[in-house]
């Protein structure tokens, strides 16, 4: 099995590109166990790493606009040219009609590096009778890559919530 993405082909790489920008679930789920050594292209790797380093910062996808100004500040001239073709290339499958199937493909493609990797890194551990910190590698492997659904916030809209108009009471027979 190789360790990047070029099993699945340019276009392939492109729609996942495109579900980091558009589907706010999937970079949630994918965000620490996408790496953007598993692309092909320098232009591919700089665009998902500017879109990771996005979203760990403000917890939400980069706009067009952040992209761009990102871009300017590119000062590799064909790195720049490479970039802006391949955003192109994305915007046209950022609404296709298989960007689920996608996500699923690449996220247990992500999930079975993680894994791996974890198996490997726990060779030595092994060798050390270290079964404590393998169990610990391996669980955090298993972890990767899981929903982040945290439910709902009830303290953002509390006050709507509790304003007589959101509040629809029910007349007893009693009252």
């Amino acid at each position: 099995m190789s360790e990047t993405l070029t099993q699945f082909g340019t276009s392939f790489q492109s729609k996942i590109i495109a579900s980091l920008l558009r589907d706010v679930k999937f970079i949630q789920t994918i965000s620490d166990i996408l790496e953007p050594a598993m692309f092909d292209s320098d232009s591919n790797k700089w665009i998902v790493k500017t879109i990771r380093d996005y979203y760990y910062e403000y917890k939400k996808q980069p706009t067009l606009e952040v992209i761009k100004y990102k871009i300017d500040e590119i000062e590799n001239d064909i790195l720049k040219v490479g970039v802006v073709d391949k955003l192109r290339d994305v915007w046209k499958n950022i609404e296709a009609t298989d960007l689920e199937f996608v996500e699923e493909q690449t996220l247990d493609f992500c999930k079975n590096q993680t894994l791996k990797n974890a198996i490997l890194n726990s060779v030595e551990l092994l060798e050390n009778k270290d079964y404590d910190g393998i169990k610990s590698i391996i669980d955090e492997a298993m972890k990767a890559g899981s929903e982040r659904d945290l439910g709902h916030d009830y303290l953002v809209s509390l006050e709507d919530r509790l304003t007589q108009s959101a509040r629809i009471t029910v007349k007893t027979p009693w009252d």
